[in-house]
């Protein structure tokens, strides 16, 4: 669902952007008030959510795609906080190294997939539910169920964007009958993924998120960094070639997935972008085999977690109870 910045205007990117960069602030400012997570599951995690994003999966009968997008599951482990910014750093990455999602309308994909997830559908439907004292099978049905909501309203702010932006010339009702239905299905594969994640995540480390006692955290990074480097490493090349879920809308309703920068502004970013992304598509220039996807997939793992270390505050007091 990584928008491209063909589609959008420089008005709504600049907008949603200067939007986000004040989200960004306010959750750097917030999580300094709180009880600092462990930063090695932090990274782990954001490693796990890079590789996972790039396996896409055929979605029967559509000539569509999807993949995980992974706020939800962030916003669970180490609260929203947390997973709006570790979720913020993988979409610049993706978009400056990889070319995945234009860099203009970084401010949109960051609003859909980090925004949404972590400070709308997790204050409704997720932090209620950490409150009481309810299964385990609940409490993964609902953030389930949180998934599909929140790919939901990022589908159907896609489709708002593009609308207002008046730049890609596709009918609001068009797009919006194709990018839900589509994106539904996406949602239904997240809370799947989601649901059997955490309960592994949670399995690996013999505690849930409501322990406030240290739990084995080593136990949780290590299956977090596990399964981060067999994706981005191996599973990667499975990926499917179909078009995204978004891709597919696009081409539906317009009959084309190619469409041009509309004015100096946007050429003028999509020349930085064309400078920065090294790996573009997720491959390496000049391997030409399987071994690129691995390669340009392990690099992503790698950056992603060295890049959220950085980023996250040296602490002596580990917890992962969630942020509150």
């Amino acid at each position: 669902m990584h928008i491209e910045s063909a589609i959008i205007s420089t008005a709504v990117a600049g907008a949603v952007a200067v939007s986000q960069v004040g989200a960004f602030g306010y959750a750097a400012k917030q999580y300094k008030k709180e009880k600092p997570v462990d930063r090695l599951s932090v990274a782990s995690a954001g490693a796990f959510v890079f590789s996972a994003q790039m396996i896409n999966v055929s979605i029967a009968g559509t000539g569509a795609s999807g993949h995980f997008t992974g706020g939800m599951l962030l916003s669970y482990l180490f609260g929203p906080k947390m997973s709006f910014m570790v979720m913020s750093l993988i979409l610049t990455l993706q978009s400056l190294l990889f070319g995945d999602g234009g860099l203009l309308a970084l401010g949109c994909n960051v609003f859909n997939m980090a925004f949404i997830p972590s400070f709308i559908v997790y204050p409704l439907l997720i932090k209620p539910l950490l409150e009481k004292d309810v299964s385990t099978i609940k409490r993964l049905g609902v953030l389930s169920l949180a998934c599909i909501v929140a790919l939901q309203l990022g589908a159907f702010a896609v489709v708002l964007q593009t609308s207002i932006s008046g730049v890609s010339g596709i009918a609001f009702t068009d797009f919006l009958m194709r990018m839900q239905p589509i994106h539904l299905a996406i949602g239904i594969m997240e809370g799947a993924i989601t649901f059997a994640c955490v309960a592994a995540y949670e399995k690996s480390m013999q505690c849930s998120p409501l322990v406030q006692s240290r739990p084995d955290v080593l136990n949780g990074a290590l299956f977090l960094m596990m399964t981060a480097l067999i994706g981005g490493g191996v599973l990667s090349v499975f990926a499917s070639a179909n078009p995204d879920g978004l891709e597919w809308s696009i081409a539906q309703a317009t009959n084309s997935v190619a469409m041009m920068a509309p004015d100096a502004t946007h050429a003028f970013f999509d020349g930085i972008q064309s400078k920065t992304a090294l790996l573009v598509d997720y491959a390496v220039p000049g391997v030409q085999s399987v071994f690129a996807t691995c390669l340009a997939g392990l690099s992503g793992c790698t950056v992603v977690f060295l890049a959220v270390r950085m980023l996250m505050p040296k602490n002596k007091v580990v917890t992962q109870s969630v942020a509150q």
